[in-house]
Protein backbone atom coordinates (compact mmCIF):
# COMPACT_ATOMS: atom_id res chain seq x y z
CA UNK A 1 0.00 0.00 0.00
CA UNK A 2 1.16 3.51 -0.81
CA UNK A 3 -0.33 6.21 1.63
CA UNK A 4 0.09 10.00 0.59
CA UNK A 5 -0.43 12.23 3.58
CA UNK A 6 -0.66 15.73 2.99
CA UNK A 7 -0.67 18.77 5.88
CA UNK A 8 0.72 21.72 6.45
CA UNK A 9 2.57 23.30 8.86
CA UNK A 10 0.57 26.51 9.96
CA UNK A 11 0.67 25.57 13.80
CA UNK A 12 1.12 22.06 14.84
CA UNK A 13 -2.16 20.64 15.48
CA UNK A 14 -2.01 19.33 11.60
CA UNK A 15 1.67 17.91 11.22
CA UNK A 16 0.59 16.44 14.57
CA UNK A 17 -2.37 14.75 13.30
CA UNK A 18 -0.35 13.32 10.18
CA UNK A 19 2.33 12.38 11.92
CA UNK A 20 -0.01 10.26 14.61
CA UNK A 21 -1.41 8.52 11.41
CA UNK A 22 2.36 7.66 10.02
CA UNK A 23 3.34 6.16 13.54
CA UNK A 24 -0.22 4.12 13.47
CA UNK A 25 0.05 3.33 9.69
CA UNK A 26 3.61 2.06 10.42
CA UNK A 27 2.64 -0.30 13.21
CA UNK A 28 -0.08 -1.79 11.35
CA UNK A 29 0.64 -1.91 7.58
CA UNK A 30 4.81 -1.97 8.07
CA UNK A 31 5.53 -2.82 4.43
CA UNK A 32 3.21 0.67 3.61
CA UNK A 33 4.99 3.01 1.74
CA UNK A 34 4.31 6.64 3.56
CA UNK A 35 4.62 9.97 2.03
CA UNK A 36 4.22 12.78 3.82
CA UNK A 37 3.96 16.22 2.06
CA UNK A 38 3.25 20.19 3.18
CA UNK A 39 1.01 21.41 1.39
CA UNK A 40 3.00 24.89 1.60
CA UNK A 41 5.35 23.43 -0.84
CA UNK A 42 3.02 23.06 -3.86
CA UNK A 43 2.27 27.37 -3.36
CA UNK A 44 4.91 29.68 -4.02
CA UNK A 45 7.50 30.11 -1.35
CA UNK A 46 6.83 33.68 -1.34
CA UNK A 47 2.94 33.15 -0.46
CA UNK A 48 3.88 30.38 1.82
CA UNK A 49 6.41 32.37 3.91
CA UNK A 50 3.48 35.11 3.98
CA UNK A 51 1.01 33.18 5.48
CA UNK A 52 2.77 31.52 7.70
CA UNK A 53 4.83 34.38 9.34
CA UNK A 54 1.42 36.22 9.00
CA UNK A 55 -0.62 33.22 10.81
CA UNK A 56 2.00 33.40 13.60
CA UNK A 57 1.86 36.76 14.39
CA UNK A 58 -1.94 37.27 14.29
CA UNK A 59 -2.23 34.46 16.80
CA UNK A 60 0.83 35.78 18.96
CA UNK A 61 -0.15 38.96 19.15
CA UNK A 62 -3.52 39.89 17.97
CA UNK A 63 -5.68 36.98 18.87
CA UNK A 64 -8.52 38.69 18.48
CA UNK A 65 -8.50 39.21 15.10
CA UNK A 66 -7.62 35.88 14.14
CA UNK A 67 -10.95 35.16 16.03
CA UNK A 68 -12.94 37.27 13.67
CA UNK A 69 -11.35 36.06 10.76
CA UNK A 70 -12.14 32.45 11.64
CA UNK A 71 -15.91 33.25 12.35
CA UNK A 72 -16.02 35.67 9.63
CA UNK A 73 -14.37 32.88 6.98
CA UNK A 74 -16.55 29.78 8.67
CA UNK A 75 -19.51 30.52 6.68
CA UNK A 76 -17.79 30.64 3.20
CA UNK A 77 -20.59 29.28 0.69
CA UNK A 78 -19.02 26.02 -1.67
CA UNK A 79 -19.63 27.58 -4.47
CA UNK A 80 -18.03 30.41 -3.94
CA UNK A 81 -15.51 33.18 -6.27
CA UNK A 82 -13.37 32.77 -2.79
CA UNK A 83 -13.75 29.07 -2.70
CA UNK A 84 -13.17 28.43 -5.87
CA UNK A 85 -9.95 29.90 -5.90
CA UNK A 86 -8.69 28.10 -2.45
CA UNK A 87 -10.12 24.72 -4.48
CA UNK A 88 -7.63 25.50 -6.85
CA UNK A 89 -4.64 26.55 -5.34
CA UNK A 90 -1.45 24.39 -6.67
CA UNK A 91 -4.14 22.07 -8.51
CA UNK A 92 -1.70 21.29 -11.76
CA UNK A 93 1.31 20.33 -8.95
CA UNK A 94 -0.88 17.63 -7.10
CA UNK A 95 -2.30 16.66 -10.64
CA UNK A 96 1.12 16.04 -11.64
CA UNK A 97 2.19 14.43 -8.36
CA UNK A 98 -0.10 12.09 -8.17
CA UNK A 99 0.35 10.72 -11.31
CA UNK A 100 3.71 10.81 -10.61
CA UNK A 101 3.31 8.96 -7.39
CA UNK A 102 0.02 6.70 -8.27
CA UNK A 103 -1.10 6.00 -4.21
CA UNK A 104 -3.48 3.48 -3.27
CA UNK A 105 -5.31 6.17 -0.76
CA UNK A 106 -4.60 9.84 -0.05
CA UNK A 107 -5.51 11.10 3.50
CA UNK A 108 -5.42 15.24 4.47
CA UNK A 109 -5.12 16.72 8.06
CA UNK A 110 -5.28 20.45 5.99
CA UNK A 111 -8.60 21.72 4.96
CA UNK A 112 -7.18 23.94 2.32
CA UNK A 113 -5.66 20.42 0.89
CA UNK A 114 -8.51 18.74 1.41
CA UNK A 115 -10.58 21.09 -0.65
CA UNK A 116 -8.14 20.46 -3.66
CA UNK A 117 -8.04 17.27 -3.87
CA UNK A 118 -11.79 16.65 -3.16
CA UNK A 119 -12.19 18.76 -6.60
CA UNK A 120 -9.72 16.06 -8.04
CA UNK A 121 -11.45 13.50 -6.74
CA UNK A 122 -14.98 14.70 -8.07
CA UNK A 123 -13.78 15.06 -11.71
CA UNK A 124 -12.20 12.04 -11.79
CA UNK A 125 -8.57 12.76 -11.56
CA UNK A 126 -8.17 11.21 -8.15
CA UNK A 127 -9.18 7.74 -8.83
CA UNK A 128 -7.98 6.84 -5.30
CA UNK A 129 -10.19 7.64 -1.60
CA UNK A 130 -9.77 10.58 -0.06
CA UNK A 131 -9.44 10.76 3.27
CA UNK A 132 -10.06 14.21 5.31
CA UNK A 133 -8.69 13.81 9.24
CA UNK A 134 -10.90 17.26 10.70
CA UNK A 135 -8.33 18.45 13.45
CA UNK A 136 -10.00 21.11 15.12
CA UNK A 137 -13.38 20.84 17.71
CA UNK A 138 -15.65 22.87 15.88
CA UNK A 139 -16.41 22.72 12.36
CA UNK A 140 -15.26 25.58 9.90
CA UNK A 141 -16.68 25.74 6.55
CA UNK A 142 -13.18 25.08 5.24
CA UNK A 143 -13.32 21.31 5.70
CA UNK A 144 -16.71 20.61 4.02
CA UNK A 145 -16.06 19.12 0.07
CA UNK A 146 -18.17 16.26 -1.43
CA UNK A 147 -15.20 14.89 -3.11
CA UNK A 148 -13.77 13.59 0.30
CA UNK A 149 -15.31 9.62 0.91
CA UNK A 150 -14.11 9.26 4.24
CA UNK A 151 -14.18 11.96 7.22
CA UNK A 152 -12.19 11.20 10.75
CA UNK A 153 -13.63 13.53 13.31
CA UNK A 154 -12.51 14.32 17.08
CA UNK A 155 -16.13 15.09 18.28
CA UNK A 156 -20.17 15.44 18.03
CA UNK A 157 -20.39 18.85 17.22
CA UNK A 158 -18.22 18.21 13.99
CA UNK A 159 -20.15 15.36 13.16
CA UNK A 160 -22.99 17.04 13.25
CA UNK A 161 -21.40 20.24 10.93
CA UNK A 162 -20.83 18.04 8.25
CA UNK A 163 -23.51 16.30 8.05
CA UNK A 164 -25.66 20.06 8.65
CA UNK A 165 -22.55 20.96 5.48
CA UNK A 166 -24.66 18.12 3.47
CA UNK A 167 -21.96 15.52 4.12
CA UNK A 168 -23.28 11.95 3.91
CA UNK A 169 -23.38 10.91 7.74
CA UNK A 170 -22.34 7.53 6.77
CA UNK A 171 -19.03 9.16 5.39
CA UNK A 172 -18.10 10.02 8.78
CA UNK A 173 -16.26 8.23 11.65
CA UNK A 174 -16.39 9.86 14.81
CA UNK A 175 -12.60 8.49 16.39
CA UNK A 176 -11.30 11.51 18.27
CA UNK A 177 -8.25 13.43 16.94
CA UNK A 178 -5.18 11.07 16.03
CA UNK A 179 -2.91 11.59 18.48
CA UNK A 180 0.77 9.53 18.37
CA UNK A 181 0.51 5.52 19.73
CA UNK A 182 3.01 6.48 22.13
CA UNK A 183 0.22 7.80 24.51
CA UNK A 184 -1.24 4.36 24.65
CA UNK A 185 1.56 3.03 26.45
CA UNK A 186 0.95 1.28 30.00
CA UNK A 187 3.69 2.88 32.00
CA UNK A 188 4.16 1.69 35.43
CA UNK A 189 3.38 4.40 37.98
CA UNK A 190 5.86 3.77 40.89
CA UNK A 191 8.77 2.77 38.76
CA UNK A 192 8.76 6.69 36.88
CA UNK A 193 8.50 7.99 40.40
CA UNK A 194 11.77 6.06 41.33
CA UNK A 195 13.20 7.19 37.65
CA UNK A 196 12.01 10.88 38.46
CA UNK A 197 13.17 10.31 42.04
CA UNK A 198 10.00 11.78 42.73
CA UNK A 199 9.32 9.24 45.36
Amino acid sequence: MKALIFSASFGAGHVRAAEAIIEELRIKEPSAEIIHLDFGAFLSKTVNSVMKNTYIEVIKYTPKLWREFYYRTSKIPPNSLLQRFLNGLGRHEFEKLLQKLQPDVVICTYPTAAGVLAQQRLKGILKVPLVTIVTDYTLHSQWIHLGVDLYIVGCEEVYEGLVAGGINPNLIRLTGIPVSPKFDLKLDRLKLLQVGRLN
